[in-house]
C-alpha cells in the first residue's frame, strides 16, 4: 500500500507539472509559471481539466497516506 502510495503522488505531479508545460508550449510564457497566482494567466479549457485531474490525484495520495499512518 506505501507503494501504491508513492506512485499516486509521483503520478499526480506530473500530472499537474505536465499542465504547467502545456501553458508554457502554448504561450510561451515562463513567467506567467512563476507567478501562476496571478490572474494574468489565460489557461485554456483544457490545461484547467489537466491541472485539476492533477490536483485530484494528489488528493487521492495524501488520503491514501493518511489511511495508511492512522492505521499503524
Amino acid at each position: 500500500m506505501v507503494l501504491l502510495e508513492h506512485i499516486i503522488l509521483v503520478i499526480g505531479l506530473v500530472v499537474y507539472l505536465s499542465s504547467l508545460v502545456m501553458y508554457v508550449r502554448r504561450t510561451g510564457d515562463m513567467k506567467g509559471v512563476l507567478t501562476f497566482w496571478s490572474a494574468k494567466m489565460a489557461i485554456s479549457a483544457a490545461e484547467i481539466k489537466v491541472k485539476r485531474l492533477g490536483f485530484l490525484i494528489l488528493l487521492i495520495g495524501i488520503c491514501i497516506r493518511i489511511y495508511n499512518q492512522m492505521s499503524y
